[in-house]
């Protein structure tokens, strides 16, 4: 059986970490002594906007995806510009490896359908990375892009640069926390579009039911 393809958006990437660290001092009395110390304690890591259980719900979902993508079922996916911005979101990481979610799991890259240079130097700034991102959309004259624009009335240039990226790379799904684009491209009518657009759960349920059509 195939391998169901997925593109994972860069907020699916920063949502991978499920803990931080956490710094308390303890003191603790041992005779005629006081020692005290820093000591690291793991807390769930609250994601932007969200609570506490929803956050859970969504690591819930991407570990399931995770899952799959160990069990050969699923095919994950980053892409050269999904990478940038994850970057130049200045990602928690450091230390939190053994919270990563897709922890052992091989993410494969993704061909651009427009190849653009990227030049890191001392002048490389996150501000100019955006910048030169928007200014690289919005020159962007191919009709199958156009096209996609069109039904967003020119909104939503980033992720319809990646859900273009998807279908490029004949994928199966485009998973995203963007709500708010989901249904941008899905009212009043959805886009007309082989790659299915969704959040992580609704990815898990599409997946787990059977839904995808193999191409």
């Amino acid at each position: 059986m195939k391998r169901i393809g997925a593109l994972l958006d860069t907020n699916i990437q920063l949502s991978r970490f499920t803990h931080k660290w956490a710094y308390t001092q303890r003191t603790e009395r041992r005779r005629n002594r006081v020692a005290t110390w820093i000591e690291e304690i793991p807390t769930l890591r609250v994601l932007r906007g969200k609570t506490p259980e929803q956050s859970n719900s969504i690591y819930d979902s991407l570990k399931e995806i995770a899952r799959m993508a160990r069990g050969g079922l699923v095919t994950l996916y980053e892409s050269d510009e999904t990478l940038t911005e994850f970057l130049n979101f200045r990602p928690v990481g450091f230390g939190l490896g053994k919270f990563d979610v897709f922890g052992g799991v091989r993410i494969k890259h993704a061909r651009a359908p427009i190849d653009r240079g990227f030049k890191i130097d001392a002048t490389y700034t996150r501000e100019r990375a955006r910048n030169d991102w928007h200014a690289f959309l919005v020159q962007i004259d191919h009709p199958r892009f156009l096209k996609l624009l069109k039904h967003t009335g020119g909104e939503h240039k980033a992720d319809l640069y990646h859900l273009w990226e998807a279908e490029h790379n004949r994928l199966e799904a485009f998973v995203t926390l963007d709500v708010r684009f989901i249904n941008a491209v899905s009212n009043p009518k959805s886009i007309e579009t082989l790659v299915k657009i969704c959040t992580p759960a609704e990815f898990v349920e599409w997946v787990s039911q059977g839904q995808y059509r193999s191409r």
